[in-house]
């Protein structure tokens, strides 16, 4: 059996409010080509307070 845990709570994307979502995954996206995105410290990454997870 395998066990599989979101990082990040599931939230909406807002058209119109992208920049936090974009620079993100630009973030994640620069560090894996330059070989420097590493696991996650703890999980989840971000606090679910408020989402689908509570």
């Amino acid at each position: 059996m395998s066990m599989h845990q979101v990082a990040w709570p599931l939230t909406p994307l807002v058209i119109g409010d992208l920049d936090e979502f974009i620079s993100r995954w630009a973030d994640w996206l620069a560090q894996a080509a330059t070989g420097q995105l590493a696991h996650p410290s703890r999980m989840p990454e971000r606090d679910p307070q408020g989402s689908w997870r509570r």
